[in-house]
């Protein structure tokens, strides 16, 4: 469950570099549905460019979102939230994970 690689440098010493192999196993067979989902603008908006950058579609990145979220832990790695800070600036986005509560449609 894990790829990783070992460097010996000058001095004899090992360095071991991996991560997880997050699709190790045996394939899971599902059946997808369509599900309408609307979203605030500019956070769909957001997701997108969210998606595109990880070079996902935006339904696997609605999934991986909603599985993590679902087991506790968030989806994204430090490197991925500091790009999502950026993107919340391109969007406009001036709300926080609570915003929703007071969310009003023009």
């Amino acid at each position: 469950g894990i790829r990783d690689y070992t460097v010996r440098d000058l001095f004899v010493y090992h360095l071991v570099f991996g991560h997880h192999a997050f699709n190790a196993g045996p394939p899971i067979k599902i059946e997808r549905v369509d599900v309408p989902v609307r979203l605030e603008k500019r956070l769909a908006a957001l997701l997108e460019d969210l998606a595109k950058h990880k070079r996902m579609s935006i339904n696997s990145c609605l999934e991986e979102m909603l599985l993590h979220t679902n087991d506790g832990v968030g989806p994204h790695t430090d490197a991925t939230l500091r790009y999502i800070q950026e993107l919340k600036k391109k969007h406009g986005i001036d709300y926080d994970s609570h915003g929703s509560y007071r969310f009003v449609e023009e």
